[in-house]
């Protein structure tokens, strides 16, 4: 099966992905700092990160395209 994702559809699941790596990424490192090595942590750890992915979608949802406008505004265009 050859599965093509139209242009927005390829951008909601970039954000889907790096919202579920990023907030898998900075929840394991704060409860890490948090607990350190013990018994609790991959326990904590999980639930952090469902909270964690819970926020990180609508905050990527409404940041990722205004940081777009910051950055194309800030960016010089041709050569």
């Amino acid at each position: 099966m050859n599965l093509k994702l139209t242009k927005p559809q390829g951008q909601f699941f970039f954000i889907f992905l790096m919202c579920l790596f990023m907030s898998a990424c900075m929840s394991l490192a704060m409860t890490f700092v948090r607990l350190g090595f013990s018994r609790e942590l991959i326990d904590q750890w999980l639930k952090n990160w469902v909270i964690a992915f819970v926020i990180a979608i609508p905050a990527a949802l409404f940041f990722v395209p205004l940081s777009r406008r910051i950055a194309d505004a800030v960016t010089r265009k041709g050569p």
